[in-house]
């Protein structure tokens, strides 16, 4: 998860780089959720970066941060969100493996293109 209140360039760029450095199998990122109720949601708002009432919109059909961290904004996340999942999935061994435990469907081949050419599959 990228997106936690006290996330900023180096915590994510730590996360890039274990990502770059480690043989992972499979892969996915996903942008924290602070759901009300919840002790993300609590310091979110200690911290002052959650300032509304999320809705249930808020969370359906939402693939972006829905608030900044103490040292990012929403868009810088999601600029990290896709850096880190290139760095993640744009790897020979990780393609390799994919390939070897997978059926290559167009669908894969699409987005790996996607990724190549620097468009961001993570966000719909």
């Amino acid at each position: 998860y990228v997106g936690l209140p006290w996330d900023t360039e180096a915590s994510l760029a730590r996360i890039e780089q274990f990502v770059r450095s480690e043989p992972v199998s499979n892969f996915f990122l996903k942008q924290l959720r602070p759901w009300p109720g919840t002790l993300v949601n609590e310091a979110f708002r200690s911290a002052e970066l959650l300032d509304r009432d999320l809705s249930v919109e808020d969370f359906i059909h939402s693939d972006t941060a829905l608030c900044p961290t103490a040292g990012l904004s929403v868009s810088e996340l999601a600029v990290w969100k896709q850096r880190i999942g290139r760095a993640a999935i744009l790897r020979p061994a990780y393609l390799w493996r994919f390939l070897r435990e997978r059926r290559l469907t167009a669908r894969h081949v699409g987005q790996f293109l996607s990724l190549a050419a620097g468009r961001n599959i993570f966000q719909r």
